[in-house]
């Protein structure tokens, strides 16, 4: 099932509408509301829910979204590929909490995150330090 952009950002948006973020957002006037949603688009969500849904379809691989710009498709790698690491290890879930940096240099982005991976006896939250190069993950550090 594939997901278009579009439908991910509308799906974004309502979601966070429907959380905190609603007396800030739905308070400003004069321009701030499309401030508050570039912010969101900007901190990842949307690279990492790409990758969350191709990883709960079942690829094997990260596909770069056409529509999106690279540091959201790094981002995207990043989350695939944590998720695929925690299920291999007997987990259930990877979630990016926080983007802290997104460097881009050449053909090689580092992604800097604070994730939590969730195991059946409990969860460990950390920072994350992933290396990406053509939509593949050279390394993901826990620190």
């Amino acid at each position: 099932m594939a997901i278009s952009v579009k439908q991910l950002c509308g799906g974004v948006l309502i979601a966070a509408l429907a959380g905190a973020a609603v007396p800030q957002v739905g308070m400003a006037n004069d321009g701030r509301n499309t401030a508050a949603i570039a912010g969101i688009i900007a901190g990842g969500i949307i690279g990492a829910a790409i990758g969350r849904h191709q990883h709960d379809q079942g690829y094997p691989e990260y596909r770069p979204h056409p529509d999106v710009p690279p540091g959201e498709n790094a981002v995207g790698a990043c989350v695939h590929y944590g998720s695929a690491q925690v299920k291999a290890h007997g987990g259930y879930r990877f979630e990016m909490d926080k983007l802290l940096n997104v460097n881009h240099s050449g053909k090689v982005t580092t992604v800097t995150m604070v994730a939590t991976r969730y195991f059946p006896r409990g969860e460990h939250r950390e920072e994350i330090v992933c290396v990406v190069e053509n939509h593949r993950v050279l390394s993901f550090t826990r620190t």
